[in-house]
């Protein structure tokens, strides 16, 4: 709590002097508004993690090279059910700029497979990758191709590029619940001091949460072995 109270007196300075956020990056942000996202063209829903939203947002972000120390990445889990396999379009992510701020340059977003309960192999990476927005910070993202994904579990990470001094801060909105395994946090220059520098339970690294994931849907196409794609 010690460390929260010094980036509001921080954040309260910073208003003073004419800035619209802290003079550092915070590690959570409450009180977001969900909003209708407007998507490109319909899909199949694959998954929907969407439900169950907290109003609190945790940022996921790569700043400018004044604020490294602060990068950081979440992710979370999901499964291909066996007997069926995806061809992944799009990504909806619901998130939040914190105090109005914004807007993101581009995303990096990366799939991964599982590996005793944490990101393990990497399937899939797309750096900077362009987006569409509701412009309060939540996001669709249309791959360039397909990812096509077999049977079995999955994590994924959507990271910000964005410029602290300039756009401020993003964060992934939260759950109020857990579904399968616990969304998980790194900040490898460990500037938010919560000691995790590699992939670990959000939970365990930021005391606010007790419970609670990352909300966002995947939408494409499920395709079975012998047959053709499912609409």
């Amino acid at each position: 709590m010690r460390r929260f109270a010094i980036l509001l007196s921080m954040a309260l300075a910073a208003c003073i002097c004419g800035e619209s956020f802290a003079a550092t990056p915070e590690l959570t942000h409450q009180g977001a508004v969900r909003h209708q996202l407007v998507r490109p063209r319909p899909f199949k829903t694959l998954y929907d993690q969407t439900g169950n939203p907290s109003g609190t947002g945790v940022p996921s972000q790569n700043f400018e090279d004044e604020f490294d120390i602060y990068d950081d990445m979440l992710a979370d889990d999901f499964a291909v059910s066996e007997g069926t396999r995806w061809k992944l379009s799009e990504i909806d992510i619901e998130g939040t700029y914190f105090d109005g701020t914004g807007p993101a340059h581009s995303l990096n977003i990366a799939i991964y497979r599982n590996k005793h309960g944490l990101p393990g192999e990497l399937v899939a990476k797309y750096d900077e990758i362009q987006y569409a927005d509701d412009q309060f910070g939540s996001f669709v993202v249309r791959l360039p191709e397909a990812l096509k994904l077999k049977p079995g579990r999955y994590w994924m990470s959507v990271q910000a590029n964005q410029d602290f001094s300039v756009e401020g801060e993003w964060g992934w909105l939260t759950a109020t619940i857990q579904i399968d395994k616990p969304a998980v946090f790194q900040n490898p220059g460990d500037g938010f001091s919560t000691g995790c520098v590699t992939w670990a339970p959000m939970r365990s690294c930021i005391s606010d949460f007790e419970e609670g994931d990352l909300l966002f849907a995947l939408r494409g196409r499920e395709v079975t072995p012998q047959g053709p794609d499912k609409d």
